[in-house]
């Protein structure tokens, strides 16, 4: 009963994990991107690290790379969907490693979504704020780079065949 009972204790745990991280994210990410449409002009080219790390105003009604840009509402709905989705499986989690990945998506999405709903042209519509240029590709900003992070991570535990939840669980699960 003892285990049984630390895989019980173990979820809320790893619950708070998951919506730490992506509240992080999200404060991190927001607080960024008002710092960018604060300093920065749109176009003027700033300099962290020679050329390597360059800060650059520029919106995005797209998906990364701009794909999608003429779908700004389906997009909108498409992240909606994903936050709900990864929220809703939050409850369901087990495992540090997939709480971390799960939380850096859950935020990551949720501060574009926040510039999709908040920004203008207007609600569903409202372009993202990128601001970080990594030599000569595209620009970015933290939700981007937390979200590709999540998913390097989430595909790594899934290679390695780490579960979402408890062995307990699934057990539980097929026999109720």
């Amino acid at each position: 009963m003892p285990a049984a009972a630390a895989i019980i204790g173990a979820a809320p745990t790893r619950r708070r994990l998951l919506f730490v991280v992506g509240a992080a994210v999200l404060l991190v990410d927001v607080g960024t991107k008002s710092l960018a449409v604060g300093l920065l002009e749109p176009g003027h080219a700033v300099s962290l690290v020679g050329d390597r790390l360059v800060c650059v105003l520029t919106r995005n009604a797209g998906a990364a790379l701009s794909i999608a840009a003429g779908n700004a509402v389906l997009l909108s709905v498409a992240v909606l969907i994903t936050v709900v989705a990864v929220g809703a499986l939050g409850w369901r989690v087990r495992s540090a490693g997939w709480a971390l990945g799960l939380g850096m998506v859950l935020g990551g999405a949720t501060g574009n979504l926040v510039d999709r709903v908040f920004r203008s042209p207007g609600p569903l519509r409202g372009q993202v704020v990128d601001f970080l240029a990594i030599g000569w590709g595209p620009v970015f900003n933290v939700a981007d780079f937390a979200v590709l992070g999540g998913v390097i991570c989430l595909i790594t535990l899934s290679l390695i065949g780490s579960p979402l939840g408890s062995a307990n669980q699934k057990t539980r699960s097929s026999a109720g």
